[in-house]
This record gives C-alpha cells, sequence and structure tokens, in this order.
C-alpha cells in the first residue's frame, strides 16, 4: 500500500504537493522503419519508443477552496451564520492509494468571524480532527466522507480506532500549540488575500490580535 508521510506541513497545499502529480494514461506510440528504395537494401529497424507520459498539475487552491468548503457544510450548521469562515487544516498524512478513496488524516479547524474594523473577531468554531474522505477523477478531487473523533472521555478510543499506528503522531500534532499558531495565521492570511477582505489580524476571544500580513 502507498502511503505519503506529510512532515512539517503548513497548511494541506503543501501536504498534497508532496504526493507529486497524477498522470494520464497515454497509449504507446511505436516508430516504424521506412526501407530507401534507391539503396535497395533493409532499413535498421527502430526500437519502439513509449510517448512521455504528461503530468497533470495539482491545482492547490482548488484542493484547498473544496476541502474548506466541505469542512463548513459538514460542520458549519453546529453554529450561527457569520461572514466569515475560515478553515485551518492540518495534515498528518494522505493515502492516495485508491482514487475512490483517498484518505486524508488530520486536525481541521474551523473558525467563524466578524470583521471588526480590519481585525477577524473569532466568534465560534471549533476543533474536528478525524479522516476525511476523497475521490480523485477527471483531475479534481470530490470530498464525501468525515469521520471525526468523538468528544469528550471517549475521545482517545476513537482517535484510535481512526488513526490506529499514526495515534502518537496524532497525539503530539493536537498538542502543538505553537505548531497550530503558525497553521492558523497561514491559513487567515490566504483567505482574506484569495477574499480580498481588508483585514490585517485575526482575533480569539479573550486574546490580543494576531497579526497575519
Amino acid at each position: 500500500m502507498k502511503k505519503m508521510t506529510l512532515l512539517a506541513v503548513l497548511v494541506l497545499t503543501l501536504a498534497l504537493a508532496a504526493c507529486g502529480s497524477r498522470k494520464e494514461d497515454v497509449s504507446p506510440e511505436t516508430v516504424s522503419a521506412t526501407t530507401p528504395e534507391a539503396a535497395g537494401t533493409s532499413a535498421p529497424t527502430s526500437t519502439p519508443t513509449a510517448t512521455p507520459t504528461p503530468e497533470v498539475p495539482f491545482d492547490e487552491e482548488a484542493f484547498i477552496e473544496g476541502l474548506s468548503n466541505f469542512i463548513v457544510n459538514k460542520v458549519g450548521g453546529f453554529y450561527d451564520k457569520t461572514d466569515y469562515s475560515v478553515v485551518v487544516p492540518i495534515i498528518l498524512e494522505v493515502d492516495d492509494t485508491d482514487d475512490s478513496d483517498v484518505k486524508i488524516y488530520g486536525s481541521f479547524w474551523l473558525c467563524n468571524c466578524e470583521l471588526k474594523g480590519t481585525t477577524l473577531e473569532i466568534v465560534s468554531g471549533g476543533h474536528f480532527p478525524g479522516l476525511i474522505h476523497g475521490e480523485y477523477a477527471n483531475g479534481t478531487y470530490t470530498f464525501y466522507g468525515f469521520d471525526m473523533v468523538d468528544s469528550g472521555s471517549n475521545s482517545a478510543k476513537s482517535a484510535k480506532q481512526i488513526f490506529g499506528d499514526m495515534y502518537e503522531d496524532y497525539s503530539k500534532m493536537v498538542s502543538d500549540d505553537e505548531a497550530r499558531e503558525k497553521y492558523k495565521i497561514k491559513a487567515f492570511s490566504d483567505y482574506v488575500k484569495k477574499k480580498g477582505i481588508k483585514a490585517d489580524a485575526y482575533k480569539d476571544y479573550g486574546c490580543q490580535p494576531v497579526e497575519i500580513q
């Protein structure tokens, strides 16, 4: 089984860049030999060569947007609607062995915000670690399932069932506050640039604003 371990991933885009490009199948072409009539002798036969398989470039922006929209649609209904919803994906591993079930193991944060001046203030949201299922077809990814780690007293047992042998790495990932802050800054920075929002910081409840640009 092919698995791609993602170390030091800042955002999901960088995670998939480590997977390499997808390829389309192209039938090999055979180069036939020609016989020069004037020479009266047989020309040497050329060795058949295969046409290089073109690489399909990975669309990082579309992948992140699709994943973010999936998470917002999946868990956003737990909260009152806000003007802005920023998803912070932190990827532990991606397994794309099966195009019909691409597995994305990670820690996913939803930050629902309101713009106050030039600061995006987080008014609701939460942490949703687990396994997201997707499908790769025709150069695009579609996300369709989310196995979320249970909350409360059953969280450890649930996480072990989902992450299996990666449980220890998962535990380290979710407890690394410093790394999470870096992911968050990057996600907010990319979000405001893409949306054209005039914001230069985000703010958690009861905390000081954090610059994002």
